[in-house]
């Protein structure tokens, strides 16, 4: 019932694995061993849920933390959008070469800097010359993949920008909601701030609505100010995983500096959205009651 919105190609392909995977599991046939001495997550997020592998080979719904994660959950489809810029560009169509997936591993695992990239599989354990998604996702969700660990920087980063990663991202989530429906609802309705002042018997509605314009736009302030304190400092490969970032066709390879992270974070859109709606209320502030 979670996965209305998901593509049915997508769909149909997790459920054709996950049915291969539950035959295997009870006929003993095309079991994958997980690779030893190195821990694997298999836990994913998709639809804004998580799910994992239990021992029956079933999926099941399982539960965000209350803390912030200190290991990366990815999207599923994040695999998936992988799997299918590497069909794209060998041009096999729906299968993908062991030897491209194996590359594409190396490639992860180097630029999310996961220890020994060249003898562990990032997509599990998959012994085919040809692979289709089904194998894929059969491998990771059966195997799964090496544990990404955050940083305490990055699990305040994965709080602030996901909100299904803990339940403490979602209460944030939910506070910086609140505040942004009623800012801009007295924005358009002037009057329903004074109409709510009348309700619990508030006499001195222009000073209380300074003070509410000032906890708003606090609230942004703290959100927006957070995330580029913490931009520098994240592996914006892991926390923001997407295709772009892991070109198997460049043989060099140079981590973000800081500054790249920095500015990177500064130009997504969902900042500048932020930066401009906290920017005149700064301005006013410094410029008219400080000078």
């Amino acid at each position: 019932k979670h996965l209305g919105s998901i593509p049915a190609r997508f769909l149909r392909g997790m459920a054709t694995a996950v049915a291969v995977a539950g035959s295997d599991a009870r006929t003993g046939r095309g079991m994958m061993e997980e690779p030893v001495g190195i821990a694997r997550w298999k836990t994913f997020s998709l639809d804004g849920h998580h799910y994992y592998y239990d021992e029956s080979r079933k999926l099941q719904e399982a539960h965000a933390p209350c803390m912030p994660p200190k290991e990366m959950t990815f999207n599923l489809m994040f695999f998936r959008h992988v799997f299918d810029h590497l069909a794209k560009t060998s041009g096999s169509g729906s299968r993908v070469s062991v030897v491209a997936l194996r590359n594409m591993s190396a490639r992860l695992m180097e630029k999310m800097q996961v220890t020994d990239p060249m003898n562990i599989d990032f997509f599990g354990d998959i012994a085919k010359k040809k692979c289709t998604w089904n194998d894929v996702c059969k491998s990771l969700l059966a195997v799964g993949h090496p544990r990404v660990s955050l940083t305490p920087t990055e699990r305040l980063f994965v709080t602030l920008e996901a909100e299904d990663s803990s339940h403490i991202a979602k209460v944030w989530f939910y506070i910086v909601m609140t505040v942004t429906i009623a800012n801009v609802s007295v924005f358009i309705w002037p009057k329903l701030l004074l109409d709510a002042f009348d309700v619990i018997h508030i006499s001195d509605t222009d000073a209380w609505s300074l003070y509410f314009k000032d906890a708003c736009m606090t609230v942004f302030t703290l959100d927006y100010l957070l995330k580029m304190a913490c931009a520098p400092f994240v592996r914006l490969e892991v926390v923001e995983p997407c295709v772009e970032y892991f070109d198997i066709h460049s043989w060099t390879y140079r981590p973000m500096s800081r500054w790249e992270r920095f500015t990177h974070a500064f130009k997504e859109s969902s900042n500048v959205i932020d930066l401009l709606a906290v920017l005149p209320w700064w301005c006013d502030l410094i410029f008219v009651h400080f000078l």
